[in-house]
């Protein structure tokens, strides 16, 4: 059986995430953008390696952020569809209709 001398450590030398830098920004407003481009897409457009788009896709910085921005964009369109929903609901109009009766009371 042959042992290499450093295999245990092989994962604990790999080199740490990048830390956030402001043009990092533009990565993550391309990925935003294009949803179905590769990373090779990506790379081409920003001006980066596929190697250096990875690592910075893979941080918990840009994840963290880029789950921010989903969030804040599928509650926006919950919401929207939910106002669109009341707007043209027969419960709208039946709330109304209570609320104008209550007031006559």
């Amino acid at each position: 059986m042959i042992e290499f001398p450093n295999a245990g450590n092989f994962m604990k030398q790999r080199p740490k995430y990048p830390t956030w830098q402001r043009r990092y920004d533009g990565v993550l407003l391309w990925v935003i953008e294009h949803p179905c481009a590769t990373q090779t897409e990506c790379a081409s457009a920003t001006g980066y390696t596929t190697w250096q788009i990875s690592r910075i896709m893979s941080s918990p910085e840009f994840r963290q952020r880029y789950g921010q921005l989903i969030d804040t964009a599928l509650e926006r369109a919950g919401r929207r569809y939910i106002d669109s929903v009341w707007e043209h609901s027969w419960y709208k109009r039946v709330y109304i209709h209570a609320q104008m009766l209550a007031n006559l009371r």
